[in-house]
């Protein structure tokens, strides 16, 4: 007799919670964005078995990585038949694995991920057989990253994405009867932070019904000179980034008579490229497996509508040349193809850290798709074996004020969390959907042994987005409402607090550390799968007492620390383990400017 297995959790999958208590669910995820059901929940129902462990996510990452330079062989061999005069140009096999590869990275990763939940339930349920609800929609429009990345996370894409590979497996996966669904459904996201989105949709009104200010206007201006300077600066379109400021002050450093007479203009042009040239890459690839069977059916229905075009730019060879490009632009096919000219003219470009995980993770996507079309990787202090990585000082982290030891009014424990999709949707060593309830588990565990001193003083920080899976009502179950805090920025938080605590691997703790903010650090290490070289650093915190693996020893040692915080973070064994891990990964430097403009100097000398 079949049982049934639930894919996302839908509302046209699942009609009401009933079907769950006999189903087995594929994943946390099923019990997110239910009116009817709790995230929590899932502890009452069968969760089939994921499989990953951090070594298969390594494998499957680097499985990946060379999978997508296949597959760009494969487009670069179709568009070389279809249109062999443009393909004689600047449009050669590297110019297409810049264009293609970072989005191939993160989208295989995530449809890859998908396909092995599918495969591994035969594994983990041999000789059972599962009835499962697929979509009968077919067809899939994007238009690009940002609409990916808004959708990806989400129920609709997800069963869709599932759907679409049980049905092409028909007659191999024997582990399935699937029925199609007969619906319209169109997903809608729950606004995960209301006040936000209100207030945003107020300035945006009020701006459109006065217009924009006298400032706001030349701020545009100079934003769009500094965009076109021969020393380009670009804002990250993912994640931290330089601000405004830095890039004028570095601009103005390199090349400060491009501030006046930004000649060098960055328009692009689109090529004259037909998307149907770009369906017959199959011919060109030969599948190796069943995951890489299905391909030909998905990729191109799957694939932002952006990345069928190629783009090429007005401006010179020679004034490409002269560039040095520093940005964030892989997550563009625009970018991309820029970026692929500059270094094909002979320029440079870089890309920089903005965030966590950089170095330490792995396995870690972001990094994966940035290292794509660079020269070199601009760190925030290490380097590895993997490519070409500068060790700089960070201009964010540098920017930062420095905890002031001397304030009066350092009474506050800040507890600083984080939360993520339900969906995995990265092939990186970090924490995972399955996770999420133990991690709120280990909270739980810190807060409820902290003495009444520390207790007394907590502000917890959650993350604004929470993907459905409704953390403050959880927490709230153990720690007071007015207890929760979204005010303000967490750095100014950290700048005047008594002491901090991060129970995550990301941004924050890098933050707390350089900014010299009494921090203590707790997770389990299940939780982040780590390179050699992060695992002995991390370990170098453990001894000094700073990293704990477990809650309950985390809070054991703010309670000892709690009379004396400054005397405890202030001892040399302390600051000398946090210098030496902030050297390889939160560097900071008052002078970074000057540093900065040295190597990049040198850059453009080695050109």
């Amino acid at each position: 007799m079949s049982r049934s297995l639930i894919l996302s959790g839908s509302p046209i999958e699942v009609e009401d919670v009933d079907r769950y208590k006999s189903a087995v669910i594929l994943g946390p995820w099923c019990c997110a964005y239910r009116s009817d059901l709790r995230f929590e929940d899932q502890k009452s129902f069968e969760l089939a078995p994921p499989p990953w462990d951090w070594a298969a996510l390594k494998a499957a990452s680097d499985y990946v990585d060379g999978l997508a330079d296949r597959l760009c062989d494969a487009f670069f061999a179709s568009l070389k038949k279809e249109n062999p005069g443009l393909a004689k140009g600047s449009v050669d096999r590297d110019f297409i694995r810049r264009h293609f590869k970072g989005w191939l990275l993160l989208w295989l990763g995530i449809a890859f991920e998908r396909f092995r939940r599918l495969e591994h339930i035969r594994e983990a349920y041999p000789g059972e057989v599962f009835r499962v609800r697929i979509f009968k929609r077919t067809h899939y429009n994007e238009s690009g990253l940002t609409e990916f990345y808004s959708k990806q996370v989400g129920q609709e894409y997800n069963l869709l994405l599932f759907s679409d590979m049980i049905r092409e497996m028909q007659g191999r996966w024997k582990h399935f009867e699937a029925s199609e669904i007969e619906s319209e459904w169109k997903e809608t996201f729950v606004d995960v932070d209301p006040d936000a989105r209100r207030e945003a949709a107020a300035r945006a009104a009020g701006e459109q019904e006065r217009g924009p200010t006298r400032l706001q206007l030349l701020k545009r201006r100079i934003a769009s000179l500094a965009a076109k300077l021969n020393f380009t600066i670009r804002p990250d379109v993912h994640g931290r980034s330089l601000s405004f400021r830095e890039r004028l002050r570095l601009q103005w450093k390199l090349a400060p008579r491009h501030l006046l007479f930004p000649f060098v203009s960055y328009e692009m042009r689109e090529l004259p490229v037909v998307e149907k040239d770009w369906g017959r890459w199959g011919e060109f690839f030969e599948a190796q497996n069943d995951f890489e069977s299905v391909l030909p059916a998905l990729l191109w229905k799957y694939m932002p509508a952006d990345y069928a075009k190629l783009y090429a730019a007005r401006t010179s060879r020679r004034k490409l040349a002269q560039t040095v490009w520093i940005g964030g632009d892989n997550y563009s096919p625009g970018g991309n193809d820029l970026c692929s000219e500059i270094r094909g003219a002979g320029g440079k470009v870089y890309t920089y850290q903005h965030g966590g995980g950089y170095g330490q993770y792995a396995s870690f996507a972001n990094e994966d798709v940035e290292r794509v079309q660079i020269d070199a990787f601009l760190s925030w202090g290490w380097t590895d074996k993997r490519g070409p990585a500068i060790a700089l000082p960070s201009p964010y982290l540098s920017d930062l004020k420095r905890h002031n030891s001397q304030s009066q009014n350092q009474t506050t424990l800040i507890l600083a969390g984080t939360m993520l999709p339900p969906v995995v949707y990265k092939l990186q060593t970090s924490l995972s959907p399955e996770q999420l309830l133990s991690y709120i588990e280990d909270k739980k565990e810190f807060i409820q042994a902290l003495e009444s001193g520390p207790s007394e003083a907590l502000e917890y920080r959650p993350a604004k987005l929470d993907f459905g899976i409704e953390e403050q009502r959880q927490v709230e179950a153990f720690l007071p409402a007015e207890r929760i805090s979204f005010s303000g920025r967490l750095t100014e938080r950290l700048q005047r607090c008594r002491l901090a605590v991060f129970d995550h691997m990301a941004t924050s703790f890098l933050e707390g550390l350089a900014m010299n903010t009494p921090s203590v650090l707790f997770w389990r290490p299940e939780y982040f799968g780590l390179n050699d070289q992060a695992a002995e650093d991390l370990a170098m915190l453990e001894r000094a007492g700073i990293y704990f693996a477990n809650a309950a020893q985390a809070a054991d040692h703010v309670n000892r620390v709690w009379s004396d915080v400054a005397g405890w973070w202030h001892s040399k064994q302390v600051q000398n383990a946090r210098e030496s891990f902030c050297e390889r990964y939160a560097r900071r430097d008052d002078s970074w400017l000057e540093i900065w403009q040295k190597e990049l100097r040198a850059a453009q000398r080695a050109k």
